[in-house]
Order: C-alpha cells, then structure tokens, then sequence
C-alpha cells in the first residue's frame, strides 16, 4: 500500500475520516476489496490504521497495523498504536523542523555571503577564572574573512586578538566585553591604525544565545567625506569672514579720504592725496573682486585665454612692475636672472602675468622684512621654468597640499600676517593648468622659505614669430556723451571725469529717461548700466539700435556682471564694448575720447 490515497483502503479512510480504521477480515471487508491480492502475497488477514496527527491535529499520514488473523485488535495493540503514531508525529515534526531550519540556514548563509558588509557571530572565550576575556569565530561571512585578510576557513575557530593583532582596536575589544556581559547591543564607530592605513569602522554588536552577532563595515570613505565636507564648511565660514575683512580694510581709507575731500579747510596737496589713497583702495578692491569672478569662471570652466605669441622675459619684466612696490614696501632684495635669448610662448600675456604677479606677492607677502627675493627663468628643450625663491616663513610640510586649493587658510605661525582669502595660488595654478603648464611649490619646513617653479611648454623656433611692440598714439576727440545709471553717485562722477576731458555730458538715472534723452540729444556715445529700473539697459540698447540714428551709436555696457556670458549677452543686445564695475576710468577715458 505504498500509493495509497485518501479514500482508498484502510489507510485512505483513516486519512480521509482523521480516525483509525480497522478492517477485521480482509476477505470479507468492502472497503479492502481492491486490496484482498496483496493482503494474500504478503499473508496478513486484518488491519487497523491509526492517524498520525501533527501538532495543529492536521493527519500527516497513518500508523498501519497487519495482523495474520482475522480479528479486532486488542486493547493493548490500540494502546500500542496511539502511542507509536504519537511518536511518529513528533519525529516527523522534528524532521521536518530540522529541514526547514537547514533550508533556512543554508538561505542565511547565501545571504550573508552575498552581504558585501562584514558579519561575524563570537562565542566568548573564558581564561582559567570563568572570566570572557576574548572571543571567537564561530562564524565570518566572506566578505568580513576579506576585510580580515583571510579565508573563512582560516578565521573559523580561531580568537579575536590573535586575528586582529596590532590591528585590534582596545575600545571594540571593551565594547565587544560588555555587550556579552550586559547583553545590551552597542552600535559605534571606531578608529584604527593598525592596518596599512587609517580605517573608520562601524561595529554593531547584538547578543544572542550566549554569542554576539557583529558587524564591522569598514566607513572610511564616508567618515572621510563627512570630514571633508565638515572642513569645507569651516573654510567656508573663514572665507566669508575673511572676505568681509578684506572689504572693509580699503572702505575705512576711502570713508577718511573722502571726508578730506569735503572739508573746506583741505589744501590742493592734501586733496590730491586724498584722490590718490581712494584710487589705490578701490584698486585694490577692483583686484580682489577680480580674483573672485576669475577663480569662478575657472572652477566652472568658463575663463577663456586670448593667447597669443609672446616672449617670457617681456612677461616676466611687465610682473615684477607690478609687484615692485609691495616688494619695495617690504625692502626686499629682488634679483633677476633672464636669459640673454627669448623664450617665445604661445600664451595669455595678461593671464600669464597675473600668475608671476601672484607669486612674487606671495613671497613678497610671507617674507619678513628685508628678505631677498629671487626669479629666475630656463629653458630646457620644448619647456620654459620659471622658479621664484623666497628666505621668508616657509611652509609646514603637511601643509603643502593646502597651498593650491581655494580659500584655504594656511596657519601662519607666530606672526601676525593675515593669508588672506586664498585666492591668489588656486588662482595661479588654474591659470597655469589652461596654459597646459604646471605649477608647483616646494620648502623644507617652516622658516626655510618657498620656492615656485613654474614649468610651461615653449613654441618650437619655427613657428615662433619675432614679436613686436605697437604703440599708437591716441588722439582723444571731444565727444557728446550720455550716461544712464540708476546709482546717481557712480552716474555723476563718471559725468564730472568725463567733462574734465572736454566732453559734454548729459544725464539719465532709468531707462525710460534714457531713451528719451538719446532722442532728444542723438548723441555719439551712450553709457548704459544694465540693471536699471523701468527698462534694462540691453533693452534701451536693442531700442537704440532700431532707431534710424541708431547705426553709428558707440554704445557701452556697464554692469557688475562680468561673467564670459555676460559679455555676449551684451554684445547680442547691440553694444560695442562691455565694461564690468568698478569701471576702470582710465580706460573709460580713452574709449570715448579715443
């Protein structure tokens, strides 16, 4: 009756009814009558089947009982039966449960095999007191057997400190200590230096049935970014404070200047004093907002090169003018060492300039007063260098990777010299990435001074032109001009310089007015600020434009934007020239007389 099925036979009925079936006679018994040849071949006349019940009272199968004679079965043999069937459920249910947990076993195991997070289960080990004083693998996944530099096999079985060696971390041995005696979980993170680098990890420790299932991940990379962005964020607010005391430095001369320049009692010598301290301030001012628009447009990509073929030592010359008088101020020796021979570059002469310009301020700047300054310039092959040494401060070594990133405020130990808003090196070495050159810096430690080399590609002797000096003179012609600012103090003062050079100058402060006046006075050169109210200034422009008198206009855009995109916008709209504030009045000048 190896097939039987609910229903059928002795065994079916007792599945089927969920109670024992007993068959006195099989020769005479209905329900055995499919069944009478096989009672013969194996020699049995009766039977009694006996549900085997699961613990929820569902039949799992049935207890059969053959007996050679036909008859009833006795007290005992149904006593006997109960009790086997009971047995057999239990065993059945407990094979069953052991299938199911190895299944759930093996499933867990795949799965945290297949965890790339590092998993362990620890069973304490006790020294010769009955005291945990280690632990071990009872269990490692592989990715953790990795993370250990191990296989599974390996680390099975073996203790925790003779794992983890130097590498153990006294804080996780502790808290690994107390979970298994508190049977409280701990989550933290920790660091350790006893693997071939710094590593952060995460430990997760749970108790469970007299073991500790641990994770470890391994958080480096995430502690390092939260360290990174942490560091950022101070940056940040040490730029903003920086900046804002950078700002205020020049306003306090202008603000005293300009008090002078009110005072009826000022002599011409004293006024012109004045006028010299607000131009140098706002100067000043003009170069730091510089820096800030050209180490954006270089972050963001958007800072074009106008190159062109030009000789070094020219560049190097036109620097270190514009340097001199804070090397001066300083009293710093300068010595000059330039080839005889030019070097011929294909480069920005104006980007390459500011980048000499930055570094001699720089050595200038860190050097106490009355240090020597030194710039050089080689060429070697297709390569041009250019070094400039310094016998100033110097730089701590693990500061050395700080000095090209932005905004960053390297200590200057022991001195009371303000580094500014860290601009002037990322700047230089941005520009020295887009002329395909490399900057570099180098100084053995704190009061061994610095030395900038400069390294960039040189043009080969035959496509190098000989290079030329062109001046033109500028004949300044008297114009009709106006001018159109809704800030009346920048629009007056442009209109009294510009009188002072013979031009007649009129007024608008929106640009409705301004356009009304055009009309009025159709006048050669119109001044336009952007962003003024009623309409913009690249709309008046479009109008004046579409005028018929408009053609020959000289229209210039003056704005606060300075942006590459600014300035097509700006010729888009119609004007000739853009010019950004604050407004550069000498050039100012020679545009509209010119």
């Amino acid at each position: 009756m190896d097939e039987a099925q609910p229903g059928l036979g002795a065994c079916g009925i007792a599945v089927q009814r969920g109670e024992r079936v007993v068959v006195t006679d099989t020769e005479a018994d209905p329900c055995f009558s499919e069944f009478v040849s096989v009672a013969r071949s194996e020699g049995f006349r009766s039977v009694h089947s006996t549900p085997i019940r699961h613990s929820d009272n569902s039949v799992l199968g049935t207890l059969t009982v053959q007996l050679k004679e036909a008859r009833s079965p006795t007290e005992r043999e149904i006593r006997l039966a109960d009790v086997v069937a009971g047995l057999a459920a239990v065993f059945i249910d407990r094979a069953r449960a052991q299938t199911k947990a190895g299944m759930l076993e093996q499933r867990l195991q795949v799965a945290l095999n297949s965890s790339t997070v590092p998993f362990a289960v620890l069973s304490p080990h006790r020294n010769p007191a009955g005291e945990v004083d280690d632990f071990c693998f009872d269990f490692i996944n592989l990715t953790g057997a990795s993370s250990l530099r191990g296989t599974v096999d390996e680390l099975t079985g073996r203790r925790l400190r003779e794992v983890l060696g130097e590498a153990a971390n006294p804080q996780a041995l502790k808290t690994l200590l107390e979970v298994a005696r508190f049977q409280q979980p701990r989550d933290l993170e920790l660091r350790s230096t006893g693997f071939d680098s710094e590593r952060w990890v995460r430990l997760i420790a749970t108790p469970f049935d007299q073991s500790l299932a641990v994770w470890f991940a391994d958080v480096s990379q995430a502690k390092h970014h939260e360290q990174e962005i942490r560091e950022s964020a101070r940056r940040k607010d040490e730029f903003l404070a920086t900046l804002a005391h950078e700002l205020r430095n020049p306003l306090a001369p202008i603000r005293l200047a300009a008090g002078i320049f009110g005072s009826a009692a000022a002599s011409d010598a004293q006024k012109l004093r004045s006028q010299q301290i607000i131009e140098r301030q706002v100067r000043h001012m003009a170069l730091l907002l510089d820096d800030l628009f050209d180490i954006s447009r270089i972050t963001l990509g958007k800072l074009v090169l106008r190159k062109e073929q030009v000789d070094l030592r020219t560049i190097i010359e036109a620097a270190i003018e514009t340097a001199r008088e804070k090397i001066e101020a300083k009293q710093h020796e300068l010595v000059v060492a330039l080839p005889a021979n030019p070097i011929v570059l294909d480069a920005d002469p104006l980007r390459l300039e500011q980048i000499l310009t930055n570094l001699l301020n720089n050595a200038a700047k860190f050097t106490p007063n009355g240090g020597c300054i030194r710039i050089t310039a080689t060429r070697d092959g297709d390569t041009a260098k250019v070094s400039v040494i310094d016998n100033g401060l110097g730089i701590a070594r693990e500061h050395l990777r700080l000095i090209f990133e932005r905004f960053a405020q390297v200590p200057v130990a022991g001195t009371h010299i303000n580094s500014g808003l860290g601009i002037g090196l990322a700047l230089a070495k941005g520009l020295a990435k887009l002329h395909g050159a490399d900057l570099r810096v180098r100084s053995e430690g704190l009061g061994h001074g610095a030395e900038f080399n400069l390294t960039l590609p040189v043009l080969p002797a035959s496509t190098a032109g000989a290079s030329r000096d062109v001046s033109e003179s500028v004949t300044l012609n008297k114009r009709l001009v106006l001018v159109a600012d809704d800030n009346r103090d920048i629009a007056e003062t442009m209109a009294e310089i510009l009188r002072l050079e013979g031009h007649e100058v009129h007024l608008a402060f929106d640009g409705i007015e301004a356009f009304e006046r055009y009309l009025q006075l159709k006048p050669e050169i119109v001044v336009l600020d952007i962003g003024m109210p009623g309409q913009r200034g690249d709309e008046v422009a479009r109008m004046i434009r579409a005028h018929p008198t408009g053609a020959n206009v000289r229209l210039i855009a003056i704005t606060g934007w300075g942006q590459p995109s600014d300035r097509e916008q700006a010729l888009a709209a119609g004007f000739d020239i853009h010019m950004t504030k604050p407004v550069d009045l000498s050039q100012l000048i020679e545009i509209v007389g010119g």
